[in-house]
C-alpha cells in the first residue's frame, strides 16, 4: 500500500516548520538550537491537521487507561482510522538518533480533536509498523526496513551532491530533482515508446497510466541509488508476475476481510450478484459486487469476485452454491444477515427469495420501455410490419386509450405501427441525422417522429443515470424519480414543461435539433401518444415500491416528509423505520449483555435476580426510557428544523454530522443508504472482465481473471 507523505497526518516540532524552508544545514542546525527551550514540552501540527483542529497545541496526557492497545490494533487504526489516530514526531531534540526521522509516538484524538499520546509504542510514519516501547534503546528500530531503504537512499543523494558536510542535506528528503534533460536524450525516449506502442500494438495513452508512470520513477529512483544496473533486475517476467498476482490478491482479501465483517456486524452490508459468459472460452462467472457504509458514514463499493461459475445449469439451487463458495473466501458464512440487490431473472428471484433481497430498479425501468415498443414481440416478422404501415390505407378512427395495454403487433393502431418503423430502420438518431443529409436517397424515416422518441425517452435516459451512480447512496432517487417520471408523462404539455426545465442538458447532449424554444406550438403525434400513454400505463402495473424504497427518502433530510404521498405510504414507512431501529438496539443490547452481562456466574449457575425495590415502577427516567427510544428519534428528527439550502445531496453528510443527537437512526441510516438503486455496478464490472479478456487476452485463466478484476476494484477502493 503506498501512502505518500501529504496522506500521514503527523505533527511536526516548530522548529522543524520554521525551518523547512532553510537551505543549508547550518541553518537547520541553528534554529533548532534557539527553538529548544521552546518546545521541550509541546510541539504544533502540522499545516494538514493545524486548520481542522483549529491551531490547538497537542495535550501532554496520554489515551484513556482504560483503553487497551496493542501492537496490531494500533497498527490497523494508523492505517483504515486516520481521522482519529495520528503519529506524533518526537520533540525532545536530545534524542538525535535518525530513527526518529521515521519514528514517532501514535496517539488518538479526543473530543475537542487533541492528540492523546498512547504510551509504550512507536510507529513508522511511512507503512504504520508499531513496535512495543518501553525503553529508551533504538537499536530494534534502526533495522527497520523503510529506515534502512531511506538511509541508503540519502547517502546515495548525499554524496552525489559533493558535499564535505556529515549532516544529510534537507534536499534529500523532497521529491525527486526536477532537471532539465538534454534534447537528445527527450528525443531517445519518444523514439524509444512509439517503438514500443507500434510493435507490441499497445493504445497510445498507455504512457499515461498512473501505474506506469510510479513504475519508470521508480526505476528512476533505483538507478540513482545504484548506478547504471540490468533492467532485468527490476523488471520480472511475465511468468513471474502472473504467479506473484495470487500472493497480492490474497493479501488484499485478508485486508478486506475485517471491513466486510464489521459491515455484516452492523447489517450495512449489500451484495449484487449476477451472471455472464465469456463467448471467447466459452465459460461462466459469477459476479459479485460489495456496497456497504463503514463507520465514517462513507460509501464504498468494490467488485468482491469474479467467480468461475461450473458448467452446470444455472439454476438457483447451484447459484447458492457458488455464491457461498466465493464469499467463504472473505469469511462471509450468513447469508441471512446481507442484503441483496439483483435483476428480476427467474433464477436469481428463487435463490434470493430467503434472503433480503431487492429487485434492480433500473432493469425494471429497461423493461418497461422494451414492453411498451414491443421489442420481445417475436411473431411480428419486419416484413409484416411493412405491410401493416404501408399498405394499409383504410383511414380508420381508433380508440388508442383504450388500446394501451395490447400485447401484439397487430392489434395497436396504425400511427403507432409508423413509430415502430421509424426505430427499426434508424436506431441512432446522429446517424439519421447524416443520413437525411443525403437528399440523393429517399428513406422512410418521419423527423418529427425521431424528435417525438427522443423528447419521450430523454426522461428515461436522465432517471437512468442518476439511479446507476455508485459513489454517494442512490436509493432514495427510486421514490422520487418514479414520482417525476409519473408526472412528465401523465400529459403532452407537462413532457413540454420538463423538457423546457432541461434545455441545458439537451444542449450538453448535442440534441441542437430539438426546438425546445418552439415547442409550444408542437403537436403531439398520435403514434407517439399511444406510446406515452403506455408506458405512463406500464409503469403503474410494472413497478411497485418496496417500504425500503419510502424509508430512504424519509431518512434523506431534504425528502424526509414525503411529499406527495399518501398518509398510509407515510405510516407504512414509519413502522419499517421503527422495526429497524429495533433490530439494531436489540443487537446492541444483546452484544453489550454478552460482553459486559453473562447470565451465568463462574460456576455455571444462573445469576441471582435483582430484587425489587419499593416504588420502583413508579420512577421517572429519562425521556428515552418513559417513552419508547426509536419513537422518540423518528419524531425529533422529522420535526427538527433544518436549513435546506445548507444540506448536502449526499445524506450520509448529515447523519455523520448528526450521529450523536440520532445515534439510532443514524445506524439504521448506514444499513438503508449502503443499498444501491440498481445492481449496474456489477454489470459494469463484468463489462470490464469482457475489455481484460479480449482475443489478445484469451490465455488468461478464469482464476487469473478473478484476481485481476479484484485488485483492479480493491486498490482504487484504497
Amino acid at each position: 500500500m503506498d501512502y505518500s507523505q501529504s496522506n500521514q497526518r503527523t505533527c511536526e516540532p516548530s522548529s522543524s516548520i520554521s525551518s523547512s524552508s532553510t537551505s543549508t544545514s547550518s541553518s537547520i542546525s541553528s534554529s533548532f538550537t534557539s527553538t529548544s527551550s521552546s518546545i521541550s514540552s509541546s510541539c504544533t501540527l502540522t499545516s494538514s491537521t493545524s486548520s481542522s483542529l483549529g491551531g490547538s497545541c497537542i495535550s501532554s496526557s496520554t489515551a484513556s487507561s482504560n483503553t487497551s492497545y496493542t501492537r496490531e490494533n494500533i497498527q490497523h487504526h494508523l492505517k483504515y482510522n486516520k481521522a482519529e489516530y495520528v503519529i506524533l514526531n518526537n520533540s525532545n531534540n536530545k534524542n538525535s538518533s535518525v530513527c526518529w526521522r521515521s519514528f514517532g509516538f501514535p496517539a488518538k484524538l479526543d473530543i475537542n480533536g487533541v492528540p492523546q499520546k498512547i504510551n509504550n509504542f512507536v510507529s513508522c510514519k511511512n507503512c504504520f509498523t508499531t513496535y512495543s516501547y518501553i525503553s529508551n534503546s533504538t537499536t530494534f528500530l534502526m533495522k527497520h526496513n523503510c529506515l534502512s531503504s531511506d538511509r541508503k537512499t540519502n547517502s546515495t543523494l548525499s554524496s552525489s551532491c559533493n558535499t564535505s558536510s556529515s549532516q544529510t542535506l534537507i534536499t534529500t528528503y523532497g521529491q525527486p530533482k526536477t532537471v532539465r534533460l538534454p534534447d537528445s536524450h527527450s528525443k531517445e525516449m519518444k523514439d524509444l515508446l512509439v517503438r514500443w506502442i507500434c510493435k507490441d500494438v499497445r493504445p497510445f495513452a498507455i504512457v499515461d497510466d498512473d501505474g506506469f508512470r510510479k513504475i519508470a520513477q521508480r526505476c528512476v529512483s533505483i538507478g540513482a541509488q545504484y548506478g547504471n544496473i540490468d533492467i532485468n533486475q527490476i523488471l520480472r517476467s511475465s511468468s513471474t508476475i502472473s504467479s506473484h498476482i495470487h500472493e497480492i490478491a490474497d493479501n488484499e482479501r485478508a485486508r478486506l476481510k475485517d471491513l466486510l465483517a464489521l459491515a455484516t456486524k452492523n447489517g450495512s452490508l449489500c451484495l449484487c450478484p449476477d451472471l455472464w459468459t465469456d463467448n471467447n472460452r466459452q465459460c461462466s462467472y459469477l459476479g459479485i459486487t460489495a456496497s456497504f457504509v463503514d463507520d465514517e458514514y462513507q460509501l464504498h463499493n468494490i467488485d468482491l469476485c469474479c467467480h468461475p461459475f461450473p458448467n452446470v445449469k444455472k439454476t438457483a439451487e447451484n447459484i447458492i452454491i457458488e455464491l457461498e463458495k466465493a464469499l467463504s473466501r472473505f469469511e462471509i458464512i450468513d447469508l441471512h444477515e446481507i442484503t441483496f440487490v439483483s435483476d428480476r431473472g427467474a433464477n436469481f428471484l428463487k435463490a434470493l427469495k430467503r434472503f433480503q433481497a431487492y429487485s434492480c430498479a433500473a432493469h425494471r425501468l429497461n423493461n418497461i420501455v422494451k414492453c411498451c415498443f414491443f421489442v420481445n414481440e417475436k411473431n411480428k416478422k419486419q416484413d409484416d410490419l411493412e405491410e401493416n404501415v404501408f399498405n394499409n390505407n383504410d383511414e380508420v378512427e381508433e380508440d388508442i386509450e383504450a388500446l394501451i395495454d395490447v400485447t401484439t403487433l397487430g392489434d395497436i393502431p396504425k400511427k403507432a405501427l409508423q413509430v415502430l418503423e421509424n426505430i427499426i430502420e434508424y436506431r441512432s438518431f446522429f446517424c439519421i441525422r447524416k443520413v437525411l443529409a443525403n437528399k440523393k436517397k429517399n428513406f422512410a424515416i418521419e423527423r418529427e417522429i425521431v424528435q417525438g422518441l427522443i423528447r419521450l425517452l430523454l426522461p428515461f435516459k436522465e432517471l437512468l443515470t442518476k439511479l446507476q451512480t455508485s459513489k454517494t447512496p442512490s436509493l432514495h432517487l427510486v421514490l422520487i424519480g418514479i414520482g417525476s417520471l409519473r408526472t412528465t408523462l401523465s400529459s403532452f404539455d407537462m413532457l413540454l414543461e420538463y423538457e423546457k426545465k432541461n434545455k441545458t442538458y439537451f444542449q450538453e447532449e448535442n440534441l441542437s435539433s430539438l426546438d425546445v424554444d418552439a415547442s409550444n406550438s408542437i403537436q403531439e403525434d398520435e403514434g407517439l401518444r399511444f406510446f406515452r400513454l403506455r408506458l405512463s400505463h406500464l409503469i403503474e402495473e410494472m413497478f411497485s415500491f418496496e417500504p425500503i424504497h419510502y424509508a430512504s427518502t424519509m431518512l434523506h433530510p431534504k425528502y424526509r416528509h414525503l411529499k406527495k404521498t399518501s398518509s398510509n405510504d407515510k405510516n407504512m414507512c414509519k413502522y419499517f423505520i421503527r422495526q429497524m431501529m429495533k433490530q439494531v438496539i436489540n443487537r446492541e443490547k444483546s452484544s453489550s449483555t454478552f460482553l459486559l452481562n453473562p447470565s451465568n456466574n463462574h460456576d455455571g449457575e444462573p445469576c441471582p435476580k435483582k430484587r425489587k425495590h419499593f416504588g420502583e415502577e413508579y420512577e421517572t427516567g429519562n425521556v428515552s426510557d418513559e417513552y419508547d427510544i426509536d419513537d422518540d428519534e423518528l419524531e425529533r428528527y422529522l420535526s427538527k428544523r433544518l436549513d435546506l439550502t445548507n444540506l448536502s445531496d449526499n445524506p450520509l453528510d448529515f447523519w455523520k454530522n448528526h450521529k450523536v443527537e440520532f445515534p439510532v437512526l443514524a445506524k439504521v441510516a448506514c444499513q438503508v443508504f449502503s443499498v444501491p438503486a440498481t445492481s449496474a455496478c456489477v454489470e459494469r464490472s463484468f463489462s470490464t472482465a469482457g475489455n481484460i479478456a479480449t482475443k489478445r487476452r484469451t490465455n488468461i485463466k478464469p482464476t487469473q481473471l478473478n484476481n485481476v478484476l479484484f485488485l483492479r476494484s480493491s486498490y482504487s477502493f484504497k
